[in-house]
Parts: C-alpha cells; sequence; structure tokens
C-alpha cells in the first residue's frame, strides 16, 4: 500500500512513479503514438477519404470506456471488502483473545491458587496467545499464496523494526529502480521471476517452535490423504484453529474458565466470526475477475489502440498534435485497465496491495498489550523460569546432534543420619539431593513445573511461556525427563546421567 499526502492540492502526487498505474501504460501509448506518426507522413490522403466521420468511433470509445468503468468499481469493490474482512478478522480474533484471558483470570482466586494452578493459568495464557497469532500469520500467508515457512520470525516488540506500512519504504535505492523496471515491462510476468514489493517475514508471538515447522511442513500423514489437488499448505490456517479449540477445551477440563456458561459459549461464537470472515477473504484471493470480462476488456482496448491513430489521422493537421492526442488518449484507457486490475487482488506483493506483514505486527502488539494488563504478578517469575527451561531445552536440542556416551547411572542418596554414619552403613531411604543448578536440578525443577502440563499432553516451554505437544519419537533426553518427572511425583531414586 502506498501512503500519501493531498498536500499543494494533491499535486506532488503527479512526481511519484513508484506504484503508479501510468508506467505500465506508457508502453502501449508509445506504440500507438509511433502508429499515429507513420500514418501521418506515409498516408494521410488515403486515410482522409476513407474516413469522412468519427460518429462510429465514438459510440465504440464510449462502450469501451463504460467497460472498464465497471470493471474499476468491482474491482475497487473487491479491494475494500478484502480490507473490511480483514479488520473484522483482526476484531474478533482480538476480542476473543482478550475476553478469553480476561474470563480465565478472573475466575481465579489467585491468592488460594496452588504453584501447579499458577503455572496452568499462565501456560494457557502463553499457548493461547501464541497460536492466535500463529493462526492470523498463516491466515495472511495463505492469503497471499506464501507457504514459506522460514519467513516467520519471533515477534519482539522491543528489538524488532515494524514492517513497513507504506510500501514505498519497502524498496531503496538501486532495488527500487530494479523493482520498477521488472514491473513496467512485466519481466516477472515473462520469466515467472518472484520479485515481492511488499515485506514476505510475518512475526508470530514466541516465534515457530521446532515441532510445529515438523508438523505443518507436512499436514497429512499418509500420501492417500494428500490426493491430487495441489497444495495442502493452505489449510494450515484450519490446523492451528483446531489446535485452539482443543487448548481452550482443555482448560476448561483442568478446571479453568470458570465463569458463566453463556459467556463461555459466546466466546467460541467470536472465533467462528473470524474464521467466517478468513472465508470471505479467502473466497477473493481465490476467486478472480470474470474470464470473459477481463478478455473483452483487453480485446477492446488493443481494438481501440490500433484504431485510434487511423481516426487522428483524419481529422487532425499537425504531426505533433495527432501524436499528442493518441498517446494521451491510449494512455488514459490503459491506466485504468491497470488500476482495476491493481485492485481486484488485494493479497499480493506489488505496491498497491495490502501490507499483511504490517497488520499482523500490529495484531501481536495489540493483543500483548491488551493481555499485558490482565496478568498477576506471579506471572513474571513463571516467565523467567520458563526462559530458563527453554534454555535448557535449546542446550539439549543442540546435544542431541551429537554421538551419545554411555555413562554409568549414578545413585544419588540423600546423606546418612548421624546414627547410620556411625554405624556405617548408607543411612535411611534415598531422596533426591542435587546441587544447585546441575542438570539432575533442573529435571526436577522440570517435574514440578510439568506435573500439571504431563495430565494434558503438553510439555511446558519457551520465552514465550508456551506449551508444546508431545514429540512422537522421544529422544533419550526426552525419555529421561519424562522418568524423571514421574519419579519426582512418587518420591523415587532417580538416575542421573553424568
Amino acid at each position: 500500500m502506498i501512503i500519501y499526502e493531498n498536500w499543494l492540492w494533491g499535486l506532488p502526487l503527479l512526481t511519484r512513479g513508484y506504484g503508479s498505474a501510468f508506467p505500465r501504460a506508457f508502453l502501449f501509448a508509445a506504440i500507438s503514438a509511433l502508429e499515429t506518426a507513420i500514418l501521418f507522413v506515409y498516408a494521410p490522403d488515403n486515410i482522409k477519404k476513407a474516413l469522412k466521420n468519427p460518429t462510429i468511433f465514438q459510440i465504440y470509445g464510449f462502450v469501451v470506456g463504460f467497460a472498464l468503468v465497471f470493471r474499476s468499481s468491482l474491482s475497487y469493490q473487491r479491494f475494500w471488502e478484502a480490507r473490511t474482512m480483514l479488520q473484522t478478522i483482526i476484531g474478533r480474533l482480538s476480542y476473543f483473545t482478550i475476553e478469553t484471558v480476561a474470563a480465565d483470570l478472573g475466575s481465579m482466586d489467585h491468592a488460594a491458587a496452588t504453584p501447579e494452578q499458577r503455572r496452568a493459568a499462565h501456560r494457557f495464557v502463553s499457548e493461547l496467545c501464541h497460536h492466535v497469532s500463529l493462526l492470523f500469520c498463516f491466515m495472511m500467508k495463505g492469503l497471499r499464496k506464501d507457504f514459506k515457512l522460514d519467513t516467520v520470525y519471533r515477534h519482539d516488540m522491543a528489538t524488532s523494526r515494524p514492517p513497513f506500512l507504506d510500501a514505498d519504504g519497502a524498496a531503496k535505492g538501486w532495488k527500487r529502480w530494479e523493482v520498477f523496471a521488472v514491473r513496467v515491462f512485466a519481466i516477472s510476468d515473462l520469466f515467472n521471476i518472484h520479485n515481492p514489493q511488499q515485506e514476505e517475514a510475518i512475526p508470530v508471538i514466541g516465534g515457530l517452535r521446532p515441532e510445529e515447522r515438523s508438523r505443518f511442513s507436512d499436514l497429512v500423514p499418509t500420501p492417500a490423504m494428500k490426493g491430487k489437488a495441489g497444495s495442502i499448505n493452505g489449510t494450515r490456517a484450519y490446523a492451528v484453529f483446531a489446535l485452539i479449540n482443543q487448548l481452550y477445551i482443555r482448560r476448561i477440563s483442568e478446571g479453568g474458565l470458570q465463569t458463566l456458561a453463556p459467556l463461555v459459549s459466546r466466546l467460541g461464537g467470536i472465533a467462528e466470526e473470524g474464521m467466517a470472515a478468513f472465508g470471505h477473504c479467502t473466497k477473493l484471493a481465490t476467486t478472480q475477475f470474470p474470464f470473459p470480462w477481463a478478455q473483452v476488456v483487453m480485446a477492446f482496448l488493443a481494438i481501440l489502440g490500433s484504431l485510434l491513430p487511423f481516426v487522428v489521422t483524419s481529422f487532425v493537421d499537425q504531426l505533433w498534435m495527432a501524436v499528442t492526442l493518441s498517446f494521451i488518449v491510449v494512455l488514459t484507457y490503459w491506466s485504468l485497465n491497470e488500476v482495476a486490475t491493481e485492485m481486484e487482488d488485494p493479497f499480493g506483493f506489488d505496491p498497491n496491495d495490502l501490507p499483511l506483514a504490517r497488520y499482523a505486527f500490529d495484531f501481536n502488539n495489540g493483543i500483548i498489550s491488551a493481555v499485558h494488563q490482565l496478568r498477576p504478578d506471579y506471572f513474571d517469575e513463571l516467565d523467567a523460569e520458563a526462559e530458563a527451561l527453554e534454555a535448557k531445552q535449546h542446550a539439549v536440542a543442540e546435544g542431541a546432534a551429537a554421538p551419545p556416551q554411555l555413562v554409568p547411572d549414578i545413585m544419588v542418596k540423600s546423606p546418612p543420619a548421624a546414627g547410620a554414619a556411625a554405624r556405617g552403613d548408607g543411612g535411611g531411604q534415598a531422596t533426591p539431593s542435587y546441587p544447585a543448578g546441575s542438570p539432575a536440578s533442573v529435571s526436577a525443577a522440570r517435574a514440578e513445573a510439568g506435573a500439571a502440563a504431563s495430565a494434558n499432553g503438553i510439555t511446558f516451554s519457551a520465552a514465550s511461556g508456551s506449551g508444546k505437544p508431545p514429540s512422537r519419537g522421544g529422544s533419550a533426553s526426552a525419555a529421561l525427563d519424562g522418568s524423571s518427572s514421574r519419579a519426582a511425583r512418587r518420591g523415587a531414586v532417580l538416575p542421573v546421567n553424568t
């Protein structure tokens, strides 16, 4: 989208070429002007004898103008409907997130809540914000048919530069001229070159986790389900919406969202309205302007540009005036057509398309700012705990690539009692006792943090305070962590690898 100001009667707009419809119409206007010059020099008398009355051509010009205005009107309706539905998505998903968090935290007695209940609430809020942000990201990428996952990055209000709202800032210096030339001469269309003029990267609260990247790279488990119709990546938004519903229902089963039943039902309806608005946007993104009308308009323009030089040569006596009139008339008609084609598909990467990356950034900021007002004080401590846990998991993931070392299990016991020490035996029942900061102590802390999460199948994670679905082919470290959690809950002796 191009941002402009209407100062000095809007005259500075005439000097802007980036994103303008005139440069793409310039080629056809120049061809018509050249044809006029050739006819005026070599065959003016014959043409003047053949064409005595321009009335029929005036009628034809009126029909072409009517067809162009009608197409431009329908294209603007598509553009405005797309922007309206996008704002509906933003509003509904924001309302759903904020009201769900408010209902969950507002129905808790935070003073009497146990540590596990507090962690469950923190995990739910973090997971909900992450998944709603991921849902909006996949909506935007699906609308502009961009299925690359490497353009998803972690949202950071403090250090990240917001995506450009004005496409004029997305291309600078030589890049601007390169994009301008490719666009004017349709080089990208001829050679299928992807030259985006909008920012591709879209932020997500908490980023895209490795297991999510793996899951959304291939949404179906068997080749038989993939079919022959094409990519299934366009269904990612629906997959995330299913996960949000699962998270919502699990939270209710955990004892959260203890508010009035009509309010709980209404929250689900708000999310459904957002998905319905996404369906409207998908309709616009996947339904082109009707082919017969587009073909007729292009044929009318081609005929107009070919016949206009004959009419101008018949009724204009000066060469310079004939060339000028042909150029201006054809430029006007073709520019109207270019405006229509620009507006009928607002979800792409052209300068005048909607800045979807910026909308995602602002959407995330709105959620974070609103949820921050509802957070209890102890969420700060749980954030720090989640960040430490994410750092450990990241270190474990990096170490998993190294060859495993075979080391014996060491039984860690509590120090013997005084009487037992005097007798020389090993003391009483073994209990876990680890140095601060050791892997075993982190595992024990992790067991306590994940006890409630293990009950519903989510492993607590991430600096975003988010949870992860359990991995399906767990590593040795994952098995150790799981056994540590179970052993800690039973009060058993923990084997520790050193």
